[in-house]
């Protein structure tokens, strides 16, 4: 978990003038809420923390010591599975839209992180025009499909992805797996512009500011539960 600095940001926020409800309109947290941080009483976010070093011209651990930043490597196996378990699960026809895709693997890692406060894969993801986007993804998508273990069709302005082999999930835990199948279900019978929309209306998405960004984990803590997936 970030631990906040608390005795550097207080003395910033005085010394240029500011009271707790600015620096909390700029991070996008209550008074309430901030006032709680400055006490050591809650968590500074990562977003928060780059925002508030751009505007203090700070560097970033000098309001937190970051402990989770990307939590863990990478883990490529996990993102497979992933990516055949939801091919498997979340479609009819056994294909499913690349943007689709994608999607339900971002939903996955945030939503294990709402409250394990760490992704599945350990992966970054990106904000881009149409989706937050795991950097890796791409990556894996082009390996199971040189290695024949996934299909892409085209048919007209979709990708379609289909599953060529068996399907393993020895790699994901029982937990794992559950939460899968349970966001999968939930949007087997929703078009790609039904999950374009819902992940574009999330505070990460919203909060990040700008497209080529890395989305931070961290903001998918203040989402409502039932927004969360």
């Amino acid at each position: 978990m970030t631990t906040t600095n608390v005795n550097s940001l207080k003395k910033l926020r005085v010394n240029h003038g500011k009271t707790q409800q600015e620096i909390a309109n700029m991070i996008k947290v209550s008074r309430q809420t901030y006032a709680k941080i400055e006490r050591g009483e809650a968590e500074l976010s990562l977003g928060a923390a780059v925002k508030l070093s751009e505007f203090f011209d700070k560097q970033v651990g000098e309001f937190i010591s970051d402990e989770t930043v990307n939590q863990k490597k990478f883990n490529a196996g996990k993102q497979q599975q992933i990516i055949t378990n939801f091919i498997e699960l979340s479609s009819f026809d056994g294909r499913v839209p690349k943007t689709k895709l994608a999607k339900l693997c971002y939903l996955l890692d945030f939503a294990w992180y709402y409250e394990h406060l760490e992704s599945i894969t350990g992966q970054k993801y990106i904000k881009q025009q149409f989706w937050p986007i795991g950097e890796n993804f791409l990556n894996v998508i082009d390996y199971l499909e040189n290695t024949e273990v996934i299909d892409i069709n085209y048919t007209g302005q979709s990708k379609l992805v289909s599953n060529n082999l068996p399907v393993k999930r020895d790699l994901l835990s029982d937990e794992e797996f559950f939460l899968l199948k349970k966001i999968a279900n939930k949007w087997r019978l929703k078009s790609t512009a039904e999950i374009v929309a819902f992940t574009h209306n999330q505070l990460p998405w919203g909060m990040t500011d700008e497209l080529m960004q890395e989305v931070p984990y961290e903001f998918i803590t203040q989402e409502e539960p039932e927004n969360v997936y």
